[in-house]
């Protein structure tokens, strides 16, 4: 859509006719690309109806405020699919510290000291 631009959405909506009347809402999100090309979500609209009984009829139904969005100046066209790509930054630092193999030596010791400790103490039971 160009800048200023209006477009209307009809929602369709189906409801049980076992569905008690009583009230109703729609949420919508948007998610676009904006003037540097970033993904950004919208922050979202929130919709209230009315359920009616079955076969009852609606009476009078305002019409809809539709609100632009607006834009600030319309995205330059890119071609899709082999375009380069130019990240900044860096990526999280990842693993495990310097200290993770003397954790390792000290974790298999201490399995081992208990594993002789429970060994010793069941030898001595069973000669008693």
């Amino acid at each position: 859509m160009r800048p200023h631009e209006t477009l209307t959405v009809d929602l369709r909506l189906s409801v049980a006719k076992s569905a008690p009347e009583g009230f109703g809402y729609a949420i919508s999100v948007g998610v676009y690309a904006d003037d540097e090309g970033n993904c950004v979500y919208s922050t979202g609209e929130y919709y209230e109806f009315d359920v009616l009984k079955a076969g009852s009829e609606p009476g009078q139904v305002p019409p809809a405020d539709p609100k632009p969005q607006g834009g600030k100046k319309p995205l330059p066209h890119k071609p899709e699919g082999d375009t380069e790509i130019s990240p900044k930054g860096s990526l999280a630092e990842t693993g495990s510290s310097s200290a993770l193999p003397m954790i390792a030596v000290i974790g298999g010791v201490a399995m081992a000291a208990g594993g002789g400790a429970v060994f010793v103490v069941r030898r001595r039971r069973a000669t008693v």
